[in-house]
């Protein structure tokens, strides 16, 4: 059972117009933005928008193969918090 998350990475393939949509319909805050990602915060939440070319070069070259074709394949979280020990 997870009790929170802390950061969230997207992964988008125009990121100047989702950077555009959550700044400015949503009015997410830009906290830190380089040419493949936008970073955001919401609340105590951290928001990453991510190119997938360059999502793909994280993860590793095999990725580059990969078809990016239809909806959304992946969201990743991290700092998700979970109890230790039996629930």
């Amino acid at each position: 059972m997870l009790h929170g998350v802390v950061a969230m990475v997207l992964f988008v393939r125009d990121l100047a117009k989702c950077m555009t949509f959550y700044r400015d319909t949503l009015g997410l805050q830009v906290k830190e933005s380089n040419p493949d990602s936008v970073g955001f915060s919401l609340g105590d939440q951290y928001f990453l928008l991510l190119e997938v070319s360059a999502a793909a070069h994280l993860i590793s070259e095999e990725a580059l193969e990969l078809k990016i074709e239809g909806g959304p394949r992946v969201l990743l979280a991290a700092g998700a918090t979970a109890p230790v020990g039996p629930s």
